[in-house]
């Protein structure tokens, strides 16, 4: 039932993803969240390399989100933040992996 209603919404969606505000919004919660998960994580399975590409992805976001303040060109922080973003998503899939969460 909601459906007509998000495709109404999309494009209004896409221009407040653009806003500077909406980045920090979610850095505020997924760096917490993410150090806490692989921190966590770590007492489980003590692989550093796990906890090493967690922190490399929330460092990568937080420049991305701090590079227009630093200059850097739009393209440049589209980059980094992909590229921590992705980094974020493999050491989630393997620190759920490494815990064995999955199998709760």
């Amino acid at each position: 039932m909601i459906t007509p209603f998000l495709a109404l919404a999309v494009p209004v969606l896409g221009e407040t993803f653009e806003q500077p505000w909406v980045h920090l919004v979610m850095a505020v919660f997924v760096v917490p969240t993410g150090l806490y998960a692989f921190f966590s994580g770590y007492q489980h399975h003590k692989q550093k390399g796990l906890v090493a590409l967690g922190v490399l992805g929330i460092i990568l976001i937080a420049i991305g989100l701090l590079a227009p303040i630093s200059g850097l060109n739009l393209f440049g922080h589209d980059v980094i933040t992909i590229i921590g973003s992705a980094a974020l998503i493999v050491a989630h899939v393997l620190n759920r992996r490494a815990c064995h969460c999955d199998r709760h």
